[in-house]
């Protein structure tokens, strides 16, 4: 893997993050824009493979937190997201994705899927862990 060229990967990251705040973003400006708003971007390279043969991060600072994004391929073209925040999952990540952190009560989740339901979104895959704090939980649901 290290002798690939992972630029175009390294866009298509920049360009999903803006796309939701800047309209115009494409695959020749994502790198422009995060120069413009003071972001800096690092492409690093590992040999080491952790727990799969290929593993993407994405981890994003501001002074309030830091996030963390990995995924990874499983076979040869099934992609899935494996850890948010420390939190290790198998999430598809296709069509509309809601996650959502929440505290573990009865009722949470089925609340979501009930509000959800009544405004027309049709859940067609769920996860659900454990986070952290035992008393919190973050369901993944996605929709087509």
């Amino acid at each position: 893997m290290l002798e690939y060229d992972i630029a175009p990967l390294t866009l298509s990251l920049l360009k999903g993050l803006f796309s939701p705040f800047h309209e115009h973003v494409n695959y020749v400006n994502a790198r422009q824009i995060a120069e413009e708003r003071g972001i800096e971007v690092r492409e690093i390279k590992s040999s080491d493979p952790k727990d799969f043969a290929s593993l993407i991060e994405l981890t994003t600072t501001t002074t309030a937190r830091v996030r963390k994004v990995s995924g990874a391929l499983f076979g040869k073209r099934e992609p899935r997201i494996v850890e948010i925040d420390g939190v290790h999952l198998d999430a598809t990540p296709s069509g509309w994705v809601l996650l959502v952190h929440n505290y573990d009560r009865p009722g949470t989740i089925g609340a979501f899927g009930t509000l959800l339901g009544k405004r027309g979104v049709n859940i067609n895959r769920t996860s659900v862990w454990a986070c952290q704090k035992a008393e919190e939980m973050s369901p993944y649901l996605s929709s087509t």
